[in-house]
């Protein structure tokens, strides 16, 4: 069974036996009751009270149920609403085309393996939606995510956003494209990024000062390690990536003026989708819109223009300039 499955076998176990107040709970005793259920539901053996604690964390705090949770004496786990379960679902206007829309985005989110702890709260909003059809289905999806679930790496998104939002230190196993074998060490995590259907992570490692990115696809193992003390980053990272394109960043990079003529055709696209939120229009001729932009020159602005050309030229920099001409005429000389 996915641990997915068996994780909300735990959380079902726990929001039950905190619903029953004719008893008090401990964590001894949420611990019996979870290892009885997933014996019985699953055939599987017990977990750990670690194992219990997360899962009470994650209700808590991390999986968008909020679920009040006291601890009394500090001893007996409780609720403090009596009336409150992890699964209870709102009166919702069935017949209401926006609630619809939702859930289907909703549904299309269940194969990434950080929503599937909700997956049975959607079921449930699910059946409670007035079908549109007359064999009793939504036959079509007017809302439409991009499939990218066979993406490597997002198996780790949730852990990731749990030690972020709580603090905790990671112990990560990695191995980049240019390693022969994994390195071992401890990370503290600090911004989750994605880009072209790719997640990064953005943290510090532990024995070093500056901050680094991480693809989430070349992570082999990631777990907790909470036994080695969370250090938080001391500048504000809410806008470290405002003047990149991507999520590359080399060291102490500022952000330059980028000058592009664009053609008019292409422009009536980067006019609708900018190329980054400093995009300016410096000036317009009968041919072409000259634009500009303030960013990093990284890796992702050279890819981005690459594959812009020849729509879009570079004017400046100069040093910008040269290193997109060059690679195009090696392309060039790829097909001669």
């Amino acid at each position: 069974m996915p641990q997915n499955k068996l994780a909300l076998i735990r959380y079902k176990t726990i929001d039950q036996c905190l619903q029953n107040r004719q008893r008090k709970w401990t964590l001894d005793d949420l611990h019996q009751a979870v290892n009885k259920a997933l014996l019985e539901q699953a055939d599987k053996l017990g977990v750990s009270k670690r194992t219990i604690q997360s899962d009470i964390y994650h209700m808590r705090y991390t999986l968008g149920y909020d679920a009040p949770i006291e601890v009394s004496k500090n001893k007996y786990y409780t609720y403090t609403n009596p009336d409150y379960s992890i699964f209870q679902s709102p009166q919702l206007l069935k017949d209401n085309p926006m609630f619809l829309e939702a859930l289907d985005v909703l549904k299309q989110l269940l194969p990434f393996q950080q929503f599937t702890p909700i997956a049975d709260l959607i079921a449930k909003l699910d059946a409670q939606a007035e079908p549109t059809d007359s064999f009793g289905q939504r036959s079509n999806r007017y809302l439409q995510l991009d499939e990218t679930e066979k993406a490597r790496g997002r198996q780790w998104i949730n852990l990731i956003l749990t030690a972020i939002r709580g603090q905790i230190s990671l112990r990560m196993q990695y191995q980049s494209f240019k390693q022969n074998k994994p390195s071992k060490f401890v990370l503290f995590p600090y911004i989750l990024k994605e880009y072209n259907n790719r997640w990064f992570v953005l943290g510090r490692h532990s024995e070093y000062t500056d901050l680094t990115l991480w693809a989430l696809d070349r992570i082999q193992n990631l777990e907790t390690w909470e036994s080695h003390p969370y250090e938080a980053f001391r500048l504000d990272l809410n806008n470290y990536f405002d003047d990149c394109i991507g999520v590359s960043k080399p060291k102490d990079a500022q952000p330059v003026t980028v000058k592009l003529r664009v053609s008019l055709e292409q422009y009536k696209y980067l006019e609708s989708k900018p190329l980054h939120p400093s995009q300016r229009v410096e000036s317009k001729t009968k041919d072409a819109v000259v634009v500009s932009l303030k960013v990093i020159h990284n890796y992702e602005l050279r890819q981005k223009l690459k594959g812009l050309s020849p729509e879009v030229t570079v004017l400046e920099p100069k040093e910008l300039r040269n290193t997109i001409k060059e690679a195009l005429e090696m392309s060039r000389k790829l097909y001669d």
